[in-house]
């Protein structure tokens, strides 16, 4: 039987509700926060690649759809260089690709991506990392397991029980009695893992993916999360997780903060921030020994 459908990003982030990635800017700041949402940060080629690895290993019947690999050949003509007449007339049609945000190979993908809408360009060697990551993935006993019986790329709506805020989340793959996250990594062994879940957020990502299922009645919220890593190249290790109870309430209660901190400032109309009051600059104990900068023009 052909599994449903995914409902298409640009469907999914016209829903005016919040989602994880752009509640975590609050963690910085509230002036972050508002900043990113009339400010998103230029797609980086990191993310196409994770992108398509979701792909590979979520819906690999749609890979192929979705992703593109042309001929060198073609993108050197759909893709000028920005310097050269035609590159400049390209960016007077879309300035983003003229800023220092947007590397060269971020401008080469934008170009040739926008002589085939709706498809992601990848190059050769990328396409052979989604491959390999998706059959790693599939080879591992316990992802493998994880991975049946639900559907990817879910879309749930929900509201948040003590802020009243619509909130909204993508999950990677969601069945009746769990959510399971896919997250492509440099290296998938535990102690890694670990540091890389607390510095990107994992947790509470996962436990509000996980809370958001179960207030749209769409998991029982019996079993907790779990976390699927795949090396996105060398060997492609694979490593699968189980959130525990006292990680998820740890994430859990990193992300209601971040709600009811949204809550306070929308409702104040207030968005300072990292240090918007007069704050003490104290020097670390290795100022001592420093070399002043002369090259500096900071006081000017």
């Amino acid at each position: 039987m052909a599994m449903p459908a995914a409902m298409p990003f640009h469907d999914y982030a016209a829903i005016p509700a919040i989602n994880f990635s752009t509640l975590k800017h609050m963690s910085v700041s509230p002036r972050m926060y508002r900043h990113r949402l009339t400010h998103p940060e230029p797609r980086k080629r990191a993310w196409v690649l994770g992108g398509a690895i979701h792909c590979n290993v979520l819906e690999p019947d749609a890979f192929d759809a979705r992703y593109l690999t042309p001929d060198p050949g073609v993108v050197k003509d759909l893709a000028p260089a920005r310097n050269t007449k035609r590159g400049k007339l390209l960016i007077e049609e879309h300035p983003e690709w003229g800023t220092d945000a947007m590397t060269s190979d971020e401008y080469q993908a934008a170009c040739v991506a926008a002589a085939f809408p709706g498809r992601e360009i990848l190059t050769a060697a990328q396409r052979a990392i989604c491959i390999a990551a998706g059959d790693a993935v599939r080879e591992h006993r316990a992802a493998r397991d994880l991975l049946r019986g639900g559907l990817a790329e879910e879309v749930v709506t929900w509201t948040a029980t003590d802020t009243g805020l619509a909130c909204k989340g993508r999950l990677d793959y969601l069945r009746p009695d769990l959510v399971i996250d896919l997250k492509s990594t440099h290296d998938p062994s535990p102690e890694r893992f670990a540091r890389d879940a607390v510095k990107y957020g994992y947790a509470a990502q996962v436990a509000f993916y996980h809370d958001g299922a179960v207030r749209s009645k769409r998991r029982d919220g019996k079993r907790l999360p779990c976390i699927i890593a795949v090396r996105a190249g060398d060997d492609f290790d694979v490593a699968a997780f189980q959130i525990e109870p006292e990680t998820f309430d740890v994430g859990r209660s990193i992300y209601l903060s971040l709600l009811r901190k949204l809550a306070e400032c929308t409702a104040a109309d207030y968005w300072p921030g990292v240090a918007p009051e007069l704050w003490p600059l104290y020097l670390p104990p290795w100022a001592a020994g420093e070399i002043i900068d002369t090259d500096s023009s900071e006081d000017t």
